[in-house]
Order: structure tokens, then sequence, then C-alpha cells
């Protein structure tokens, strides 16, 4: 019985000795647990973070780049309009330069033009209408200087004793073709005659002769000026109609201006719009990338989390299952798991 009982007790101390053994095994084993799993979270923890902090950078450059991308955009916008300004007023200025060209060619040509008409119109030969009139205006002339005393008939053959009495007074009087006269004979005479308003012929004063012509003036100047009051009417009334269409031009002009104006307007709240669209485009594409990076994250921690509880549960359950057995006499004892 003694040594039953000694041995007993040695099995127990045994058994107690190997219960704080694996107590101490477990302890140390529960312990590197713990650290390895404060570890891979301090990794996870970690990893997270640099994961967001690339995130974030990506998200960083991403607006840098978009940032540049619309700068550069605006640089290249504002190069292309100063490079049409530039040409615009490239092409105003060499337009207006042909245009100064083409005004000094059209002087010159109107120039030319009007020497070689004048010279074609004094070479032109008067019409018979025009030929009597011319006539009339010697006869008056000749006989307003006291040289011809006839009626004014605008006939050759009545003007050519007036006009030999002319000559024989004044011999500076320009010969004349009174039957087929150029248009340039007729100014010269005129002008001549324009030259000499003192009587040049002997004979009754220019006084008396214009006293006798003074009735016929007064109606032909009243018809004159009848004459002259409607064609003032007319021009008014050219003018009126000249002054209502440059007002409508000037209003279209200023409609048309309104019209530019305002489409410049509503293109510069159109490029604001995009600009304002795509910057809210970049603040929603910026959001859903943070939306998914904290998506991402917590999907993440829920992952650890899952795999540390599927390692703490296989622990407990290894734990608890374990025996241990005697040395002798067949006596086995159930150690408590811990």
């Amino acid at each position: 019985m003694a040594l039953e009982s000694q041995q007993r007790r040695a099995a127990i101390e045994e058994t107690e000795r190997k219960r704080k053994l694996a107590e101490e095994r477990e302890r140390e084993r529960q312990r590197a647990a713990d650290e390895e799993d404060r570890r891979r979270k301090q990794a996870a923890e970690d990893d997270a973070k640099k994961r967001a902090a690339e995130d974030a950078e990506k998200q960083r450059l991403a607006a840098q780049a978009e940032a540049q991308r619309q700068a550069a955009a605006e640089a290249e916008r504002r190069r292309l309009a100063v490079v049409e300004a530039e040409k615009q007023r490239l092409a105003a200025a060499e337009a207006e330069k042909q245009r100064v060209a083409a005004l000094a060619a059209a002087e010159a040509e109107k120039t030319r033009l009007a020497a070689e008409q004048r010279l074609k119109r004094r070479a032109q030969v008067l019409s018979s209408t025009q030929q009597l009139d011319f006539v009339r205006e010697i006869q008056m002339f000749l006989r307003e200087h006291n040289c011809y005393a006839g009626e004014v008939t605008g006939k050759a053959e009545d003007v050519k004793p007036g006009l030999e009495t002319l000559r024989q007074t004044d011999a500076t009087a320009p010969v004349v073709n009174l039957v087929s006269s150029t248009l340039g004979e007729a100014e010269d005479w005129l002008d001549w005659m324009d030259q000499h308003k003192q009587q040049i012929c002997p004979g009754p004063s220019i006084e008396e002769r214009r006293a006798r012509e003074r009735q016929r003036k007064i109606d032909e100047e009243t018809a004159a000026r009848e004459q002259e009051q409607k064609r003032q009417r007319e021009a008014a009334l050219q003018r009126q109609r000249d002054e209502e269409r440059a007002a409508r031009e000037e209003e279209q002009q200023r409609q048309r201006e309104a019209a530019r104006q305002r489409q410049r307007e509503e293109e510069k709240a159109a490029r604001e719009e995009e600009s304002r669209q795509e910057r809210a485009a970049a603040r929603r594409r910026q959001r859903e990338q943070e939306q998914a990076a904290a998506r991402e994250e917590a999907r993440q921690a829920r992952r650890e989390a899952a795999a540390r509880r599927s390692r703490s549960s296989g622990g407990d359950s290894g734990g608890g299952s374990r025996r241990s057995s005697g040395c002798g006499g067949g006596v086995s004892i159930r150690v408590p798991s811990f």
C-alpha cells in the first residue's frame, strides 16, 4: 500500500509538473500568437496606411495632371486666340492696304478717264440744238456789246456781220465755226465772253441795252427760281430718304453689333459652364476614388477580423481536447485546458 501510495503521489506530482509545463507552454504559445496577431495587425495597418498614402498620392498626381491639362488647354486656347487676333489684324491691315491702293488706283484711273473724257468732250461736235443755242449766245453777246442789232435767231448768216464788226474792234476774239462747232470751241468762246464785261463795239451803252433786256431776264429768273425751288424740294426729299436709309442702316449695324456681343457673352458663359462641369466631374471622380478606397479598406479590415476570429476559434478547440496519460498503474488524469 505504501508503495502504491508513493507511486500515486509520484504520478500526481509528475502530472502536476506536466500540467504546469503545459500551462507555461500554452502561455508562451498564447503570447507568441498575441505577438503575431499584433504584428500582423500592425503590418495590416501599415499596409493600409501605405495604400491610402499611395491612393492619396495618385489622386494628388491625377488632380495635378488634370490641373496641368486644363492650364495647358487654357494656355493653348489663349495662344490660338492671340494667333487668330493677329491673323485678323494682319488680314485687316492687308485689306486696308489693298483698299487704299485700290482707292489710289481708282483715283488715278478717274483722273485719267476725266482727262480723256475732257479731251473727247471738247472734240465732240455740238448737236443741232446745242449749235443753235451756242449761236444764240454769241448773238446775245454781240447785241449786248453793240456789235449786233438784229434779233436772236440762232442763224449763222445773221451772226457773221456782227462777228466781223467785233473782230475789227477786238482782234483777240476767238475764231469759231458757226455751222459745226466743237464743244471745246464753244467753251473757249464762252470763257472769252466771261472775261469781257465792258462794251466793245461803239453805239448805245450797255446799260441802255441791258434795260431793254431786264424784263425778259426777270421772267427767265422767275422761271429759274421756280425750277430751283422744285429742284430744292426734290433734293430735300432725297436727303430725307437718304437720312432715313442711313438711320435704318445704323440701326441694323447696332443690332448686328448687339447680336455679336450677345454671341460673345453666350460663348463665354458656355466656356465657363464647361469649365465648371469639368471641375465638378473631377471632384466627383475624386470622391468616388476616396469612397472606393474606404470600401476596400473596410473589406480588408473585415477579412483580417474574420481571419483573427478563425485563428482564435481554431486554437481554443485544439487546447480543449488535449488529454494527458499517467506513467504507470493505468491511471489517467484529464488535464484541464486554459
